[in-house]
């Protein structure tokens, strides 16, 4: 003879059932509980927690991926060590750089600069951008 248990979880509730050789029902019931989650909103209350975690996550993967640009930089022979990256003896625009290189010859240490710029959050500067944009007076053209 053989009992098997049968459970479904769910959010609000867990329900479960014995079974006898598969086919008598012994017994069976419902368990219902309230949601985890916040009367006014109807929120989960790990909501914050979980947002914490992947905000983490996404500055953790960012770091990541930057670290293993800076070693693939090295391994090419554009810079020597990882501090090079940072040192910047001209205050080179990373911009300017970028947009130097499409016509003329750049040193290695300016296209290493210009690829670590890359993966750079382009948004921040395009909102930088647009904001200067509408703070210059009317009649000024941009060129």
């Amino acid at each position: 003879m053989e009992t098997i248990l049968g459970l479904d979880i769910g959010i609000g509730s867990v329900g479960w059932a014995l079974i006898e050789d598969g086919k008598r029902i012994i017994d069976l019931g419902v368990r219902t509980f309230s949601k985890a989650e916040t009367a006014k909103e109807g929120k989960s209350l790990n909501l914050i927690r979980r947002e914490s975690r992947l905000s983490r996550r996404r500055i953790y993967r960012r770091a990541d991926r930057l670290k293993k640009l800076l070693n693939f930089l090295i391994q090419q022979g554009l810079i020597s060590k990882k501090e090079d990256i940072h040192l910047n003896p001209n205050s080179e625009n990373p911009w300017f750089l970028r947009s130097t290189a499409v016509n003329n010859l750049v040193t290695k240490e300016q296209l290493a600069r210009i690829i670590f710029h890359i993966p750079a959050p382009m948004a921040v500067y395009r909102m930088k951008c647009e904001s200067r944009i509408r703070a210059r007076p009317a009649g000024i053209e941009m060129r």
